[in-house]
């Protein structure tokens, strides 16, 4: 897929080859107010349902935060976030714009309400 090859290695979406289904992950790493770190790790899974526009494959975002007590957490206000691999305008964000959105979000600069 064209966003896999994209930027530097810390840049890169890695594929999960234990997935079932096909799958990428990125670990990106935000300073918070008073500089506390958190570790985020984005997903793209492959859904069963295809693009409805063009029949491509329909991938489902997936976010989770890294807590050191208690592992990840998912954070489940990202969940209704799709990507088609054909890159339809219709069919959600392409990862490179989610992942701006959600940096945006993060830090606070854009309200969560992605619809």
């Amino acid at each position: 897929m064209a966003f896999f090859e994209i930027g530097n290695s810390e840049d890169k979406w890695e594929m999960d080859t234990q997935a079932y289904t096909e799958t990428y992950t990125k670990k990106i790493t935000l300073a918070g107010k008073g500089g506390e770190e958190f570790t985020y790790k984005l997903w793209l899974i492959a859904e069963d349902e295809t693009c409805r526009k063009c029949g491509g494959v329909r991938f489902r975002y997936y976010v989770e935060v890294w807590d050191i007590q208690n592992g990840w957490l998912h954070l489940p206000a990202y969940d209704d976030n799709y990507y088609c691999s054909n890159e339809c305008e219709e069919e959600g964000l392409k990862p490179i714009e989610f992942e701006k959105l959600f940096r945006k979000i993060q830090k606070g600069a854009e309200n969560i309400n992605l619809e």
